[in-house]
């Protein structure tokens, strides 16, 4: 059962899992290994604050081959497969969409158009490729990369402009960050606020990764190559940079879902917390978005 612990500062909040001290975070992640802390069998979740730099983040581990987690993504609406006319998502908040879809954990996924602050359920078109149950939903962006699931649940990173190729579920992002344990990205450019995921070399592990940014005092954010760099601390051997600024968000349930329900979902008073930060307009603490990430129980355990 997981209900967050609640860190103040300021009128903000950071939520970390019980038993988990802030204080023990706080070294440099340059050397040595990434100290997770486990949520779950098979789901690890990790926590970094620097206050000189400074900056705030947050990321999961999933065990894919252990054989507990699915990978859940944003399901169509019934009107667009129906029609194939008009956009291909309603979108809703990721602490909605982990909710609805009895998801342990959740992330924002790929960019996508138009930016809506409030009006959940209108209509956003992922930019980029997107790919759910082998129906291909939105075409590529050739200039980027995207995430992969084939029907055995292998995952890989491809670029979008070799597109077609198979996949159960491909996710478009924007630039891949690491290849092979290498960063391709280019030092410098802006701190901002990311999400982004990686995959390990053996393809064990997905690395879900958010940090926080623009508020010069708590979180500054990351560069692409700094983001890399987290990443492949971690664990990563490739990643993919996704939707960052104020749709970067990080979501866990306070209790899992489909944990000996049948997938009968939430009981009486169960909550989702996001973790960090996300920046967003005054009044609308987290973006509605197009696209998102989930990591759910299998049904039954």
């Amino acid at each position: 059962m997981l209900a967050g612990i609640l860190l103040l500062s300021g009128c903000q909040t950071i939520f970390l899992p019980p038993g988990m001290d802030e204080a023990g975070y706080e070294s440099s992640p340059s050397t040595g290994t990434p100290s997770w802390y486990p949520l779950d069998e098979g789901l690890d979740f990790y926590y970094f604050r620097d206050r000189s730099f400074p900056l705030a983040l947050f990321a999961l581990r999933v065990d894919i081959r252990a054989g507990l987690w699915d990978l859940v993504f944003t399901e169509p609406s019934e009107a667009f497969l129906a029609s194939r006319e008009g956009e291909a998502m309603e979108g809703i908040t990721t602490t909605d969409f982990l909710l609805e879809e009895g998801c342990y954990a959740a992330v924002n996924g790929g960019p996508f158009s138009p930016y809506r602050w409030f009006l959940p359920r209108r209509g956003q078109t992922p930019s980029g490729l997107y790919v759910w149950e082998g129906q291909l939903l939105e075409g590529p962006l050739e200039r980027f990369d995207a995430l992969v699931v084939d029907e055995e649940g292998n995952l890989s990173i491809r670029s979008q402009g070799e597109y077609p190729f198979e996949g159960e579920f491909i996710l478009g992002g924007f630039q891949r960050l690491l290849e092979s344990g290498d960063t391709i990205v280019p030092e410098g450019g802006e701190r901002t606020p990311r999400t982004a995921l990686g995959i390990s070399s053996d393809g064990r592990y997905l690395y879900l990764m958010v940090a926080d940014g623009r508020r010069e005092e708590y979180s500054r954010g990351l560069t692409l190559a700094e983001t890399a760099g987290y990443l492949n601390f971690l664990g990563s051997h490739d990643a993919l940079n996704m939707d960052g600024g104020g749709s970067s968000v990080m979501v866990l349930a306070e209790i899992p879902r489909n944990r000996g329900d049948g997938g009968a979902g939430l009981n009486g008073g169960s909550r989702a917390r996001i973790v960090n930060r996300p920046v967003n307009r005054r009044g609308f603490p987290e973006r509605i978005v197009a696209t998102h990430l989930g990591i759910r129980k299998k049904r039954g355990l």
